[in-house]
C-alpha cells in the first residue's frame, strides 16, 4: 500500500499522506460538525439530496484534514461556496483516486477474521 497518494485535480497534483489518528478521528468529528450534528441522520436518510449532502460533507471533511493546500487553491472561498460544477470535478477525482485508497487504510485498521479455512 502506497503511503502517500498522488491526488491530481484539473491537472494540480496534491500529494495526500497517511492519515495519523488524529487526522482519522478530526475527519469524522468535521463530519458531525459540517452537518451541525445531523450526520447520522442524513447517512440513514433514503432520500436523494441527503445521500448527496454526505457525499459532499465526506469530501470536504476529508480533504480539509488531509489535503489542506487543495482547499486553499479553489477559486473561492471556502468549499461551501463552490460551484457544482467545480464540486463535481473533485467528487469524481475523490472517488477514482481517494476512495480505493481509503478503503485499503479501513481495510488494516478493521482486518477481515479467516475464521474459516
Amino acid at each position: 500500500m502506497n503511503e502517500t497518494l498522488n491526488f491530481v485535480v484539473n491537472g494540480n497534483s496534491y500529494p495526500i499522506n497517511f492519515p495519523t489518528v488524529g487526522d482519522y478521528y478530526a475527519i469524522e468529528a468535521s463530519k458531525q460538525s459540517l452537518s451541525l450534528g445531523f450526520y447520522n441522520s442524513l447517512s440513514e436518510s433514503s432520500v436523494l439530496s441527503a445521500y448527496n449532502a454526505t457525499d459532499m460533507i465526506d469530501i470536504e471533511a476529508t480533504l480539509t484534514i488531509l489535503c489542506p493546500q487543495l482547499i486553499k487553491d479553489l477559486k473561492c472561498e471556502s468549499f461551501k461556496k463552490l460551484g457544482i460544477k467545480d464540486y463535481l470535478m473533485i467528487k469524481q477525482a475523490y472517488i477514482e483516486q481517494f476512495v480505493p485508497w481509503w478503503k485499503s487504510i479501513q481495510e488494516l485498521l478493521n482486518p477481515k477474521k479467516n475464521d474459516e479455512k
